[in-house]
């Protein structure tokens, strides 16, 4: 498994990478403070960064499928701009300390956690349980009628605002 350097990191001159939020099949997330940033609800994002090294080897058949599965990832958030559906900031290639390249998208960050952690901390009793799954309804709603289908709804991805009063689907 070969993690990327970027902690403590300046990517593209813009994003101060800050902390590693974790780790998927090929992708890890990291906590970045954007520089550029005139929104004050915008100065932290994630950096969701592509890395095709993390299963330990390279194959380069799936490596171009997974750059593709990115880029519609990046392109399926833009076709679905919605206030329950987490927001793509940014996109592009860089390399990290040990000049790997990879590809990356910038999302908003939302502090509040996901709806997994909050469940297991609380109960979130009925009528709060079905205030969220409103919001989560109208997302994807919105995302079939755009013609996306998200296939990995799960309470990890669904990510709240700090205030627990708007859930937006990852």
């Amino acid at each position: 498994m070969t993690e990327l350097k970027l902690l403590q990191c300046r990517l593209d001159g813009r994003y101060d990478i800050e902390d590693c939020l974790g780790r998927g099949s090929y992708a890890e997330i990291y906590l970045a403070r954007d520089r550029a940033a005139t929104d004050e609800r915008f100065r932290y994002v994630v950096i969701k960064a592509l890395n095709v090294l993390l299963q330990g080897y390279q194959d380069l058949d799936l490596e171009s499928t997974l750059i593709q599965n990115f880029h519609n990832e990046a392109v399926a958030l833009d076709r679905v701009r919605h206030p329950n559906i987490i927001s793509r900031l940014g996109h592009g290639t860089a390399i990290d300390l040990t000049s790997t390249a990879f590809h990356y998208i910038v999302l908003e960050y939302l502090s509040g956690g996901d709806l997994s952690a909050l469940s297991r901390r609380e109960a979130l009793g009925l009528d709060r349980a079905l205030f969220y799954l409103q919001q989560i309804c109208a997302g994807l709603a919105h995302a079939h009628e755009c013609g996306v289908i998200h296939r990995d709804i799960k309470p990890q991805n669904l990510l709240l605002t700090a205030d627990h009063q708007i859930v937006k689907i990852a």
